[in-house]
């Protein structure tokens, strides 16, 4: 077969990540009310959230949506104090640690490093022949 094809590798964007819980996993219940904190700020509060981006207090704006573990959970924040979002559980379940975190509204995450790209993915990918390596990321 002589037909050429196009290969493109899509390396994954920013992504904030749900720090170390207490046990390594929280029960999220609908109606519940919840803070989202810096891991920085984490000592294991029971009913805490502790995430990777030190910043998004200061990027999120009261009503947004917070979805959880690839949409599985969701959150809507009602109020930010300091650098807490205080939030309430709109679709519960149980959250593990290291699970990612996004918005359904914008918030400017930094853009990783892109020389955390020129190692092992694009590597493996240019040894497969690829024809486009592609790093997406959404913005207005």
């Amino acid at each position: 077969m002589d037909t050429p094809i196009t290969l493109l590798q899509d390396l994954q964007g920013p992504k904030i990540r749900v720090g170390k819980l207490q046990g390594d996993q929280i029960q999220l219940i609908k109606g519940e009310v919840i803070s989202i904190i810096p891991m920085e700020e984490y000592t294991g509060q029971p009913d805490v959230i502790p995430i990777d981006y030190p910043h998004a207090a200061s990027e999120a704006k009261s009503g947004m949506s917070i979805l959880l573990d690839d949409g599985l959970l969701s959150l809507v924040i009602t109020e930010i104090k300091g650098n807490a979002l205080i939030c309430m559980v709109v679709d519960g379940g149980i959250l593990k640690t290291e699970k990612g975190s996004t918005s359904e509204s914008e918030v400017n995450t930094p853009l990783p490093d892109r020389k955390r790209y020129a190692g092992s993915p694009v590597r493996a990918g240019t040894g497969c022949r690829l024809d486009i390596v592609e790093f997406c990321t959404f913005r207005d």
